[in-house]
C-alpha cells in the first residue's frame, strides 16, 4: 500500500468552491464589471496586508495537521480522471449537502430541494445515472428515486470524496455514465494507531441561524482501533437573495425550508500482523427535512437509516495474485413522507449485499482487479390520505387477474390513486474486471461488468380496483454488459492525453416501472412505463492534462459526446393530473445525445499567490425531435484568486451561471445569475492546543439565483448571503 494524495485541483478554503450558496441578479448578470471582479482582488489585498504586520510564523503543529492523508492503491492514470476533493477541501464545508459541496467541480452541479436535500448532477446526468457510494458500498437510499429524497451520505465524517469514472468504476456499477460517488471516512482502519486521535468540530450558518455540531475519536492499542463520531446539524428557513419575484420567483424567507439531522457511529478494527486488516461498523443517518413548495404547505420528508458494514483485507503471496478484499452490508431504510403532520407516504427499504475482489498482476506486465457480487434490494411503500402507519395488506380481496375498473383514463393514460406501485423485490449478480497495461508511451486500461437483474414484483399492497393486469406484474430479467477502454499517451514530461472509450448499459430501476401515483413532497404526479427495456449508451471522453506538480501549472480539460439508445428520462407532461392538478412526469425512452466539455487551470502566481479558472459547457437533446433534454444544467464559470503564507489561508471567487435558454416542453427559462464568495482558514493557539477556523462569506452581494437542474427552482432558490463558520478542534497523542 503506498500512501497518496488523490487530489487533483489544488486544496482551498473553501473546498474549491463547495457550493457557495449563490443568488441570481434582477435580469442577465452582464454588469461582471471591473468593480465586481476587483472587489476579491481589493479585500485579499487588505488582509494580505494585516497578515504581514499580525500573523506569527507558521508552528510546527500545523504542518503536522497537513500530513493527513488518504491511503489508497497506487493511483494509475485511468483513475487519474477521475477528480477528488480531500480532507482539506471538506474542512469548512461539513455543515453542506453533498451535492453542494460537489458543484465546485467542473461538469457537477446541484440539483437542490433547498437545504434539506441536493444530490449531485454530472454532465447533465443525474438520478440513477450517478450512482452514491459510502466507503465503496451503495448508500441504499431512495435519493435516485426522486431528488426530494436525500442521499444516505453525510460530510460530518468523510475525509475524501471521489468521483470515480472510467474502467475503474465497474467495480461499483454499470451503466453509470455520470460517475461513481465515493464519500470516504476513517471509521474502518486499515493501518495500526497507537493513542488516541480525534476532533471536535462545531459549525454556524447565519443565513437560517443553522448550527452544526461533530465530534470523533479513535483509540487504539497498536493492532485494535476503536472509532466513535456523531453529529447533530439543525437549520431554520432560509433566505433567498434579493428581486426573486421579478423573474417570478421567491426572495426573503422561504418558507417550509427548515432541516434538521443527526448521525452516530462505532466501529471496530484489527489490524493484522501481515498487515491486513478486518473491520465492522455500525452508523444510523436520520434527518427531517422541509420541502419548499408552491402554497407553502408543511411538506416534509424523514429519512432514518440504521447500517452494518464488514470489510476485510489480506495480502496474498502469491506470484499473480497480491490482495483479496471482502465487504458485506446490510442496511434497513425508512422514510414518512407528511403533510400537515400527517403521515401519507411511508417508504421502507432492506438492503443486502456482498462483494469480493482480488489484485492480480502477470508477467506479461497487466495489473488489475476481478470481481463478483450480488445484492438484493426489498422494497414497499404506503400512500394513504387518511394516514400511513403499516404497509397496505388486500391480499385477501378478490381479484380476477384482469385490469381493477377504478383507473382513471385521461390524456390517454391511466392514473391510479391508490398505493402508487406494487412491492418489489430486485436481484443483481454481478462479475466485472479491471485491467492496465503500462506501455512505452504510456498505459491501456480496459474493463468489464456484466449483472443478471430478477424484479419480482407482489401487488397485494394495491387494492383490488386499481390492479393492472396480472401479466403486468411478472417476472422481469435484464442482463446488461458494459465494456470500456482508456488509453494514455504521455504528451512530454509535463501532460498527458486520455481518450475513454465506452459501451454502457443500464436496466431499468422498479419505480421507472411501475410508480404511477403522487410524490406528495414534490406535489407532483408520476406515471408508470412498464415496456421499459435495457439503456445503451456509447461514449467517448477526451481529456487533456498536467501531471500533478508543485508550483506548477495544473490543468484538465476535457471533452465528451454520449450517445444513447433507448435512452430513459422524466418527462413534464404538458398537462396536469385529474386529482390534485400537479405536474404529471413520466418515464420515457428514445434515442438521445450529450455533448459537452469541462475544464480548470490553476495558475500559481507567485510563491503565495494562486489562480483559478474553471468552466462547464453541457448540450443534451432527443435526436428524433431535437428538444432538449428536461433539467439540462446551465454553462458555467468560476474565476478566483487564492493566497497562502504559513498556515493562513485567502480565497475571493467568482461564480456565474449563464441564462439557461435550452429548454425542454414545459420547461421555463432559468435566468441568469453570479456569486461572489470569499473565505478565510486560519489557525488560533490556546495555551499547547491549535484550534482551525474557517470563515466564509458566501453569496456577498446577496443575488438571486435558480438551479435549472432541480425541480422545484422556483421554490427553492439559491441562498442569499450567508456566512459560514467552523471551528475545528483536532486532538490526540497518537504517533
Amino acid at each position: 500500500m503506498t500512501t497518496t494524495n488523490m487530489t487533483i485541483n489544488r486544496p482551498t478554503a473553501t473546498g474549491n468552491g463547495g457550493n457557495p450558496v449563490s443568488s441570481r441578479q434582477t435580469g442577465t448578470p452582464r454588469r461582471l464589471t471591473a468593480a465586481v471582479i476587483s472587489l476579491p482582488l481589493l479585500w485579499l489585498a487588505a488582509l494580505s496586508q494585516v497578515e504581514a504586520e499580525t500573523a506569527p510564523e507558521a508552528a510546527s503543529h500545523w504542518q503536522d495537521l497537513e500530513e493527513v492523508r488518504v491511503t489508497a492503491p497506487e493511483q494509475t492514470p485511468s483513475e487519474a480522471i477521475s477528480p477528488v476533493l480531500d480532507q482539506e477541501s471538506i474542512q469548512g464545508n461539513r455543515s453542506q449537502s453533498l451535492g453542494a459541496l460537489l458543484e465546485s467541480m467542473p461538469g457537477v452541479s446541484n440539483a437542490s430541494f433547498g437545504q434539506g436535500v441536493a444530490r449531485p448532477v454530472v454532465r447533465g446526468l443525474s438520478g440513477n445515472r450517478v450512482q452514491i457510494l459510502t466507503n465503496g458500498a451503495d448508500s441504499a437510499d431512495l435519493s435516485a428515486m426522486s431528488s426530494d429524497h436525500a442521499p444516505m451520505a453525510d460530510l460530518a465524517a468523510a475525509n475524501q470524496v471521489e468521483l470515480v469514472r472510467g474502467p475503474a468504476a465497474f467495480r461499483y456499477g454499470s451503466g453509470i455514465l455520470g460517475g461513481i460517488v465515493n464519500v470516504q471516512d476513517s471509521r474502518i482502519h486499515d493501518t495500526e494507531l497507537d493513542g488516541i486521535d480525534g476532533e471536535v468540530t462545531l459549525g454556524y450558518s447565519s443565513n437560517d441561524q443553522g448550527w452544526t455540531r461533530i465530534a470523533r475519536l479513535d483509540a487504539g492499542n497498536g493492532q485494535t482501533i476503536v472509532h466513535i463520531d456523531g453529529f447533530d446539524r439543525e437549520g431554520n428557513n432560509y433566505h433567498a437573495g434579493a428581486n426573486g419575484a421579478q423573474s417570478g420567483g421567491r426572495s426573503g424567507e422561504i418558507f417550509n425550508s427548515d432541516t434538521s439531522s443527526q448521525g452516530m457511529a462505532f466501529a471496530l478494527s484489527r489490524i493484522f500482523d501481515n498487515y491486513g486488516y478486518l473491520g465492522l461498523s455500525i452508523s444510523n443517518l436520520s434527518s427531517d427535512y422541509a420541502v419548499p413548495n408552491e402554497d407553502n404547505d408543511n411538506a416534509r420528508v424523514a429519512p432514518d437509516q440504521t447500517r452494518y458494514d464488514l470489510r476485510t483485507e489480506l495480502p496474498l503471496d502469491s506470484s499473480w495474485a497480491n490482495t483479496w478484499r471482502l465487504q458485506l452490508g446490510w442496511s434497513d431504510y425508512e422514510h414518512d413522507e407528511s403533510t400537515d403532520d400527517l403521515v401519507v407516504g411511508l417508504f421502507i427499504q432492506a438492503f443486502r449485499e456482498w462483494r469480493t475482489e482480488l489484485d492480480y498482476q502477470t508477467e506479461s506486465g497487466w495489473n488489475g482487479t476481478i470481481g463478483i457480487g450480488s445484492n438484493q434490494r426489498s422494497f414497499e411503500l404506503c400512500h394513504d390520505h387518511s394516514g400511513c402507519e403499516q404497509i397496505a395488506d388486500h391480499s385477501d380481496e378478490s381479484w380476477d387477474g384482469s385490469q381493477g375498473p377504478d383507473f382513471t383514463h385521461y390524456e390517454g393514460y391511466d392514473f391510479a390513486h391508490d398505493t402508487p406501485m406494487p412491492s418489489t423485490v430486485s436481484r443483481d449478480i454481478i462479475g466485472f474486471w479491471h485491467a492496465d497495461q503500462p506501455l512505452t508511451f504510456g498505459q491501456l486500461s480496459l474493463g468489464g461488468r456484466v449483472e443478471q437483474r430478477q424484479i419480482q414484483a407482489d401487488e397485494s399492497v394495491i387494492s383490488a380496483s386499481f390492479r393492472q393486469d396480472e401479466a403486468y406484474y411478472k417476472n422481469r430479467h435484464y442482463t446488461p454488459v458494459s465494456l470500456s477502454a482508456s488509453l494514455t499517451y504521455d504528451l512530454n514530461d509535463i501532460s498527458q492525453m486520455i481518450a475513454t472509450l465506452s459501451r454502457l448499459q443500464r436496466a431499468p430501476t422498479t419505480d421507472e416501472l411501475y410508480w404511477n401515483g403522487d410524490h406528495h413532497a414534490t406535489f407532483s404526479f408520476q406515471l408508470d412505463n412498464p415496456d421499459l427495456k435495457l439503456e445503451t449508451a456509447r461514449a467517448l471522453d477526451i481529456s487533456w492534462q498536467s501531471y500533478p506538480a508543485a508550483n506548477a501549472s495544473q490543468w484538465r480539460i476535457s471533452g465528451y459526446f454520449y450517445d444513447y439508445q433507448d435512452y430513459i428520462y422524466n418527462d413534464l407532461k404538458d398537462f396536469t393530473d385529474p386529482y390534485h392538478g400537479n405536474r404529471v412526469y413520466r418515464h420515457e425512452q428514445t434515442d438521445a445525445r450529450l455533448a459537452g466539455a469541462d475544464a480548470n487551470w490553476t495558475q500559481p502566481l507567485s510563491e503565495q499567490w494562486t489562480l483559478d479558472v474553471g468552466a462547464s459547457l453541457t448540450r443534451g437533446w432527443l435526436v428524433q425531435s431535437g428538444d432538449p433534454l428536461p433539467r439540462m444544467p446551465a454553462d458555467n464559470l468560476m474565476l478566483a484568486f487564492s493566497r497562502q503564507h504559513a498556515h493562513n489561508r485567502l480565497r475571493a471567487e467568482v461564480f456565474y451561471h449563464a441564462r439557461q435558454t435550452r429548454v425542454a416542453t414545459a420547461e421555463t427559462i432559468s435566468p441568469a445569475w453570479y456569486q461572489l464568495n470569499l473565505a478565510a482558514r486560519t489557525e488560533i493557539r490556546l495555551a499547547n492546543q491549535t484550534l482551525r477556523l474557517d470563515a466564509q462569506l458566501r453569496n456577498l452581494t446577496n443575488q438571486y439565483g435558480e438551479q435549472h437542474t432541480s425541480y422545484l427552482k422556483e421554490y427553492a432558490p439559491i441562498m442569499g448571503r450567508n456566512l459560514l463558520l467552523e471551528l475545528q478542534w483536532p486532538f490526540g497523542d497518537s504517533g
